[in-house]
């Protein structure tokens, strides 16, 4: 199951990829708007794409592309996430479901784990599953993550 997960997102992240720039994107037969999109002082970004009648703050699936100018190992970031979110499992004395996948010839990383979700009163409102891919960037700036985030 794992490794059709791993393939199937390769073969999205090269529609993401290709894209990643745009006010729109088409990922596996559904249409995203560029929702939100940040710039940092660095000349790094942020760009949160989600399906066509979804807004930022409700969505079903989101697509997020980060530019992160002064990194340099994709494995390196993604182990810094990976820790980040064992750390916050830990302070609730539970296990992190936390997997990371480096390839080496390809030099890119792939994180994904699953995140609870609480309401108001600190009640579970629902999981959110997310995957990180993270790759060096195309112009040889540092490093692009590209996330695709599903409740």
């Amino acid at each position: 199951m794992k490794n059709k997960l791993f393939y199937l997102l390769i073969l999205a992240i090269f529609f993401v990829s290709n894209a990643a720039f745009a006010d729109g994107l088409n990922f596996l037969g559904a249409d995203y708007n560029l929702a939100y999109s940040s710039r940092g002082a660095g000349g790094g970004y942020f760009n949160e794409y989600v399906k066509n009648g979804q807004t930022v703050k409700n969505w079903n699936e989101l697509l997020v592309v980060h530019h992160f100018p002064l990194a340099k190992s994709p494995l390196t970031e993604a182990k810094k996430l990976s820790s980040v979110i064992t750390a916050i499992y830990a302070k609730q004395n539970k296990k992190a479901p936390v997997a990371l996948s480096y390839n080496d010839k390809t030099d890119a990383a792939i994180v994904d784990f699953v995140m609870p979700v609480l309401d108001n009163k600190k009640e579970l409102k629902c999981l959110e599953f997310n995957i990180f891919k993270y790759e060096k960037s195309p112009d040889g700036k540092g490093l692009i993550a590209f996330q695709r985030t599903m409740k």
